[in-house]
């Protein structure tokens, strides 16, 4: 279930505004913490909490739009949560702005790191007459889907249950498919990846970020890229691009 010797670790994650740090706050109480990431002066907050008799380690990472970051600070967030690889994720998204907030989702189910998706402030999109079902989104994701009111207390119970859960049997979590042609060019990728290649989260993630330039991965490990390699990489990106008319990172981002 969890590493040896620790209670489980669960990371909080969402786009700015999204009221994620009220949620955490409300499973936390009064005994959150607040520290800098080693070496840096980028804070997170933190909180051991018993549940019913369960113990969670929970962390309250800074909002990040994307894995894909130009922010410094967002960086460290990021590479903390490659290193740390939790036992869960909490994605929390603004259930009012679905859309623009499904981008970073789908980038954490990339990753395949367990994640339960928490659709928050679930009222207000109720007051816009925005309509969302939460099986129909978790059928399409492929991962658990909580809606919550986190400013009021709606859901918690239930998003905790499925935690609990979760973290007991194990979830599992599968990538979505993309278009074939697109399929075709991430297999090519993760193919010519050597065994003592630096792989962020999985193959599959990091051959979709090397295509489109994701500068988080460039940053990271291919400054010194292998010839051979970086031949391949140009290859995929002129395939891709010449059969969609347009640059490699835009049609990643128009298949998300």
């Amino acid at each position: 279930m969890t590493k040896e010797n620790k209670f489980p670790d669960i990371v909080f994650i969402g786009q700015p505004n999204c009221g994620k740090s009220t949620l955490f706050n409300a499973i936390a109480g009064l005994k959150a913490q607040t520290s800098n990431f080693p070496g840096t002066t980028v804070k997170h907050t933190h909180s051991k909490v018993n549940i019913e008799g369960k113990v969670l380690n929970i962390i309250d990472l800074p909002g990040t739009y994307s894995l894909n970051p130009s922010d410094p600070a967002e960086k460290v967030v990021l590479t903390h949560l490659f290193l740390e690889k939790p036992d869960l994720i909490f994605n929390v998204v603004d259930a009012s702005i679905l859309g623009r907030s499904l981008e970073l989702t789908l980038e954490l189910i990339e990753l395949e790191y367990p994640v339960i998706v928490v659709l928050n402030m679930i009222d207000l999109a109720e007051k816009k007459g925005i309509e969302i079902d939460p099986k129909k989104l978790e059928k399409l994701l492929g991962v658990p889907v909580i809606p919550t009111v986190a400013s009021r207390g709606r859901g918690i119970k239930e998003l905790l249950d499925a935690a609990f859960q979760n973290l007991e049997k194990g979830l599992s979590v599968s990538h979505i498919k993309w278009s074939r042609d697109v399929e075709d060019k991430i297999e090519e990728m993760e193919d010519h990846l050597p065994e003592n290649f630096p792989i962020v989260g999985n193959k599959r993630f990091t051959a979709i970020n090397m295509i489109s330039s994701s500068k988080l991965l460039f940053d990271k490990m291919l400054k010194d890229i292998n010839p051979a390699l970086k031949m391949v990489l140009d290859r995929v990106r002129k395939k891709l691009e010449t059969m969609h008319n347009s640059p490699a990172y835009e049609v990643i981002a128009a298949e998300r």
